[in-house]
């Protein structure tokens, strides 16, 4: 049973990723980046992911891990908007309102359990597009734009814009949505813009967002932390900050290190850093002392067997994400 296991796991083609796939050796990183003490990338960083540019969006390239996630990032995103707005319209109850006592939707015919989950998704849809219609939304570190564009699409949010301190893949992120129809209009519209952007050195001090999402980046920065002040300071009040990155202990050592680096290649070597991990309690304490309120936590994991992301319960193995509330 087991050699059929790994036998299924090393002959999936699209896990096998070359490691010269979208490093580009005609981009001269260097001359293009000026290395500066108080930055929240590092050349070294930035270099990186400059080469892996021109194919951010080949979904069997360098990215392909990313692409993958990319709809759990949405799906725990929706997750959190609608535990947010469920929680507040419970906390301000009318008396004229009915009760309805929970029950189990896995014990009703099928037929009935499926009207009864479109009825919730469609009340849900509601409840979303109601409250965030006037919400401006920041995807910081938004790389090729694999996140900004699944945010402009959603059509539920006043504006979506994507940071990143990289040109080169600025420039793949706005290339790719100019080529969509929906997504040029948003682009021309202004609901949808990129920019460079270094948040230890941003002049647009008062500019804030109702939501801020950051995916896969405290993990390739020095002062994590500090980058954390900086993405609260531009959250509204009450406004929503949604993180992943990495648990720093062994299970996430061998898998995202050992196991996807240099077993199965499913990303490039060199692309992770163990020291800059970060446990999801640490996280938890910095929102604790920066009246931070925790909207909910996710474990997450790529399962190669069945070649796709899985949420699951534990928040302190592996990757995870985490979503907060500025009080």
């Amino acid at each position: 049973m087991y050699r059929f296991q790994i036998k299924k796991i090393t002959s999936l083609r699209s896990i096998y990723v070359n490691q010269n796939i979208g490093f580009n050796p005609h981009i001269n990183s260097k001359a293009r980046i000026q290395s500066k003490e108080n930055t929240s990338f590092s050349a070294l960083e930035q270099s990186h992911f400059a080469k892996l540019a021109p194919t951010w969006w080949d979904p069997s390239g360098n990215q392909r891990i990313l692409h993958l996630m990319n709809s759990k990032r949405i799906e725990f995103i929706r997750s959190t908007l609608t535990k947010k707005f469920s929680k507040e319209k419970n906390d301000i109850k009318t008396e004229d309102e009915i009760y309805v006592p929970k029950f189990n939707k896995d014990l009703l015919p099928s037929s009935i359990k499926l009207q009864v989950d479109s009825m919730q998704e469609t009340y849900l849809d509601e409840l979303l597009s109601k409250n965030v219609h006037n919400w401006n939304v920041l995807d910081m570190g938004c790389g090729g734009g694999l996140l900004t564009e699944s945010l402009s699409r959603l059509g539920m949010f006043k504006s979506v814009c994507g940071y990143d301190m990289t040109e080169e893949c600025i420039e793949v992120a706005k290339t790719h949505s100019s080529k969509d129809i929906q997504l040029q209009k948003n682009l021309e519209n202004g609901t949808l813009s990129y920019e460079i952007k270094d948040l230890f050195n941003d002049s647009e001090k008062e500019k804030k967002f109702n939501m801020i999402c950051c995916f896969e980046m405290l993990e390739h920065v020095d002062e994590p932390f500090k980058v954390l002040d900086c993405l609260k300071e531009k959250l509204e009040i009450n406004g929503v900050l949604v993180l992943s990155t990495i648990n720093k202990e062994l299970v996430s050592l061998l898998t995202t290190i050992v196991a996807a680096e240099h077993v199965l290649g499913l990303v490039p070597k060199g692309t992770h850093d163990f020291e800059k991990y970060i446990n999801c309690k640490d996280i938890e304490n910095w929102a604790f002392r920066n009246k931070m309120e925790v909207i909910d936590t996710n474990g997450v994991m790529y399962n190669p067997l069945k070649d796709e992301w899985e949420l699951h319960d534990n928040k302190d193995i592996g990757n995870y994400f985490i979503s907060l509330r500025k009080l």
